[in-house]
């Protein structure tokens, strides 16, 4: 029979907690300190621990690493009255299985403690890993704050039965994993995961698409067709780029999420689905909404449940492991063998911007694994760098970055002065710009015009220019050849 064991300070809740443990045929042993958690461990080993955020003597980011190492295989499950970012990221990233909310009921109980009990990978148990959370959350791949927070709201959204979940974030950071992972956790994983992109179907198209149509009903309607509604019947409806989707269907959509009643196109009695809806986009669907051109009530309904995912550039502790990833990934699926990175790549990996994010780099890596002549170590120049970029950024990426949340470890970036102040009277060259009065250039030749005048003033100075510019000299020197240029000092 397995153990569990039951940490809180609150007698109220371990009575509670310890009932429902003990209708699910388990049993329990309490305790109300982290000194009890690790006697408790230490003398019982138990199977789970159930463990509060915040104890008399402690807190539970720092306890749960403690208990790890006395215990390895130990799942333990934390909770507490809210949800917060900093310490809860940090006991899952120190070995934490699952983060659980109070009051609890019997069913989200329960569902955590089946979790727990189950198999880990291959039959084995977690493992203790700073980069890893849970295998039944680990689906946005990272270590950094915003990422365990993320897999901590993707599992317990899951657990909800049809509540729509609205996910935000720039393109590339993974919408669409993270709503495959809130089908993949739910109970709903056994039914369809329907897709549609609502910026991909022409206008006239999207209301059949959405709700399906009867034979005749338009021109090209040989027959009657399910719509994704219909199809996603039981299991979960993705709908990707939701922000584009016409003003004129909004409210039908609306109703839909609101009556779980479809009607087709064409006429015919209304059908009832059950379905979750998981919304995307990479708009701001409230200034949309202050533009009349999205619906506030639809915004309502589809933003009960948010997550926002952090562009790449911003979670730069993310980057060696996701770029060790999709090496193992792209390797094995194209037959190549490739086993690390080189430090002097990684560190051109954690410079760049990555306006594309995580699919951007993944397309890189594939792109630097097909193409590379030599095997097993992954190691390129700077040249070769910038050949194989997708030309979103110049060079290497070094614009400023964000500074840290407190407390926060990033990897080591390069640091650059501030601007220096630009003489008044310098030397003038040939390169200085020569756009006429009120011409509009693109951006990238107005980069090169002003980087040119830049030099030129600095005297052909380019350690001076390169600290006006708040860039790296290499980096100059880089932006310079891709301009096919070479200005001596």
């Amino acid at each position: 029979m397995p153990l569990i064991a039951i940490i809180d300070d609150e007698p109220i809740v371990v009575g509670a907690a310890a009932s429902i443990v003990r209708r699910l045929g388990h049993e329990t042993v309490t305790g109300g300190t982290i000194a009890d958690a690790q006697r408790i461990v230490r003398e019982r080993r138990p199977d789970i621990l159930l463990l509060d955020m915040h104890l008399p003597d402690g807190e539970a980011d720092e306890a749960v690493a403690r208990l790890k190492m006395m215990q390895p295989s130990l799942r333990i499950i934390l909770f507490s009255g809210d949800l917060e970012l900093e310490t809860s990221s940090r006991a899952v990233k120190a070995g934490a299985f699952e983060y659980l909310t109070k009051p609890f009921t019997f069913d989200s109980m329960s569902t955590a403690l089946s979790d727990a009990l189950g198999p880990g990978p291959q039959g084995a148990p977690v493992a203790s890993d700073a980069a890893v959370v849970h295998v039944a959350a680990r689906r946005l791949l990272g270590q950094s704050p915003e990422i365990c927070l993320a897999n901590l709201l993707l599992e317990r959204f899951a657990k909800t039965p049809e509540t729509p979940i609205l996910i935000t974030g720039e393109s590339g950071t993974g919408k669409e994993v993270a709503a495959a992972a809130v089908h993949n956790l739910s109970k709903r994983r056994e039914k369809p995961f329907i897709k549609l992109n609502c910026a991909a179907i022409p206008r006239s198209l999207m209301e059949a698409e959405l709700f399906g149509h009867e034979r005749g009903s338009f021109t090209d309607a040989k027959a009657t067709r399910l719509g994704v509604f219909e199809a996603a019947h039981g299991g979960t409806l993705f709908l990707d780029e939701v922000g584009e989707l016409d003003i004129e269907l909004q409210p039908k959509l609306l109703r839909v999420l609101e009556e779980k009643i479809v009607h087709r196109v064409g006429g015919g009695p209304g059908r009832a689905v059950d379905v979750r809806v998981v919304a995307a986009t990479n708009r701001n669907l409230a200034e949309l909404c202050r533009a009349g051109r999205f619906r506030e009530d639809l915004y309502f309904r589809l933003a009960v449940l948010h997550i926002e995912l952090t562009p790449l550039r911003s979670r730069r502790e993310d980057i060696p492991l996701l770029a060790e990833h999709f090496l193992r990934e792209r390797s094995q699926a194209l037959g190549r063998v490739f086993t690390a990175i080189s430090p002097p790549t990684m560190r051109m990996f954690i410079d760049y911007e990555w306006p594309g994010n995580v699919r951007e780099m993944r397309n890189l890596l594939e792109r630097l694994v097909i193409l590379s002549p030599k095997q097993g170590v992954l190691d390129i120049g700077e040249d070769e760098w910038r050949r194989n970029l997708f030309g979103f950024g110049r060079g290497n990426g070094t614009a400023p970055r964000p500074d840290p949340a407190p407390g926060r470890t990033t990897p080591q970036a390069p640091h650059f002065s501030a601007p220096a102040p630009v003489p008044d009277s310098v030397p003038t060259t040939p390169y200085l710009s020569t756009a006429r009065p009120n011409e509009l250039l693109p951006l990238d030749e107005a980069e090169k015009r002003y980087i040119l005048e830049v030099i030129a003033r600095m005297g052909n100075n380019k350690t001076a220019a390169a600290k006006v510019l708040g860039i790296a000299r290499s980096t100059l020197n880089r932006k310079l050849a891709a301009y096919g240029l070479s200005v001596e000092d």
